[in-house]
């Protein structure tokens, strides 16, 4: 026997109309006001709601990982304790060395 879903993914009907909505990650709850995401999908259709729900659920997954590949740039760049004389330029843990005008220069 086959399970068949109910709603889509990421779905649930209010007054028969369906609304997308999504848990935020843990690491990235600090963005956000509220645990979860629900938008109305303004539609009675399945199918619709099938579409939509894939678009938005695609979307957020790309934000958040554009979100989580900041932070770990954030932690990349941090500034290593000494800066081994390199006349004013500092240099980040990853090799990269910013001037004092934060244009990528090369290395000492």
């Amino acid at each position: 026997m086959r399970y068949t879903q109910k709603h889509p993914q990421h779905t649930y009907t209010k007054r028969d109309i369906y609304y997308f909505s999504r848990v935020i990650p843990s690491d990235l709850q600090h963005h956000y006001s509220k645990s979860r995401i629900i938008q109305s999908l303004k539609t009675k259709s399945v199918h619709r709601a099938i579409m939509a729900s894939k678009m938005l659920s695609a979307k957020l997954d790309d934000y958040w990982l554009g979100l989580r590949l900041k932070q770990r740039a954030n932690l990349a760049f941090t500034i290593s304790p000494s800066c081994d004389g390199c006349d004013g330029q500092y240099r980040y843990t990853c090799g990269l060395t910013i001037g004092l005008e934060g244009v990528p220069e090369a290395m000492c």
